[in-house]
């Protein structure tokens, strides 16, 4: 079996014989031109920020849109999915350890991490996995590509600025010609963020066999991440990354361990790519992505939908003030004052961290 990806970003397709159909390219081509935009994809991603501090947590809904009790795939499945999805973006996965020396010292642990919603857009408690019955049999990925995302046959996103949305249902039941799509996300482009697009699509088939690293590569189209090959492949163009060597297109397994592409040992391993053994992301795609998420992604550090902001306290690492004005006055809560220190040249910063206060 050969693993593909088709998405707005990707389309994950397994085949015994069939070549890779990126629809990527085209697809994302058609949301830009809709938009009156450059067809360019590579031209539209956003500029990544200086990531801020701590390390941001991104609160998740999951919604499963079934037909049949298979479908219906249980919490326990979704858990692991998250679980699996915060090792592989902090660099603990059981399988890191088998990158090759040769990409070893690129490895990164991104700090990225994902929650299972406690709280909903009301303020509600929440398991973070909201379930709807639907009397589609299959959603195409090519005709009805958002369709589950809305009524009547879908479920609509949470507000897509606080929640990354994730629906899985049958994408691939329909499908001929030996392919089968697996998942799909958007690139940040095209007006995409904080619409009701937004957001991954899973097979509740294929998107879970074992080992699948489906939903952990579709983040990474979300986080602004293309394949490593870029919009056209062919050893003239890529993904904009200095520590992703070029490749010509796809690699689908990871043998021989030796194999090349534009001249220069593959990556096979990027979480990015297709083969059956990724384990990895860079360091520069682990800054781009913080920088996305810093940036044009910035709403979900404000959520409260994983019962907090996940933004940890504010506390400022300069000991004379700042000299553009960038500073913090004056904090006052409850018991706790300190109204007397930053500012431009003016005295020290104090920590109230360790201190606590009543209502």
């Amino acid at each position: 079996m050969r693993l593909t990806t088709l998405s707005l970003a990707t389309v994950i397709t397994f085949s015994a014989a069939a070549q890779h159909d990126c629809a990527a390219h085209r697809i994302t081509q058609q949301r830009l031109q809709a938009m009156g935009m450059s067809t360019v994809v590579r031209e539209h991603l956003p500029t990544a920020l200086p990531k801020g501090g701590g390390n941001p947590v991104i609160p998740v809904v999951v919604h499963v849109v079934w037909n049949t009790a298979a479908e219906n795939i249980p919490d326990v499945t979704i858990t692991a999915m998250i679980a699996q999805m915060n090792l592989d973006y902090s660099e603990q996965n059981s399988d890191v350890t088998n990158v090759r020396a040769a990409f070893a010292g690129v490895v990164t642990n991104t700090g990225i991490q994902f929650c299972l919603a406690s709280i909903d857009p009301n303020g509600n408690p929440t398991t973070g996995i909201v379930r709807k019955n639907s009397t589609e049999v299959w959603f195409d990925p090519d005709t009805e590509t958002n369709d589950m995302k809305y009524n009547p046959q879908g479920d609509p996103a949470w507000d897509p600025d606080s929640y990354l949305n994730i629906w899985i249902c049958d994408i691939s039941s329909g499908q001929t010609c030996g392919g089968v799509t697996t998942g799909y996300a958007y690139l940040p482009v095209g007006g995409i963020v904080g619409t009701g697009d937004d957001g991954l699509v899973l097979d509740f088939d294929y998107a879970f066999n074992a080992g699948a690293r489906t939903a952990t590569h579709e983040v990474g189209h979300y986080l602004g991440l293309q394949h490593p090959w870029g919009d056209n492949g062919g050893c003239v163009d890529d993904d904009g990354f200095t520590d992703t060597p070029d490749t010509d297109g796809p690699t689908f397994n990871c043998l021989p361990v030796n194999q090349t592409s534009c001249g220069v040992l593959t990556q096979y391993e990027n979480f990015m790519d297709y083969a059956d053994c990724s384990l990895m992301f860079t360091d520069d795609q682990g800054a781009y992505m913080n920088g996305i998420i810093a940036g044009v992604r910035n709403s979900l550090l404000a959520s409260g939908g994983c019962g907090n902001t996940g933004l940890g306290p504010c506390i400022p690492t300069s000991t004379n003030g700042t000299t553009d004005g960038d500073f913090v006055s004056g904090v006052g809560l409850n018991t706790l004052s300190n109204t007397g220190t930053g500012g431009n040249g003016t005295p020290t910063y104090v920590d109230y961290t360790p201190l606590s206060t009543s209502p």
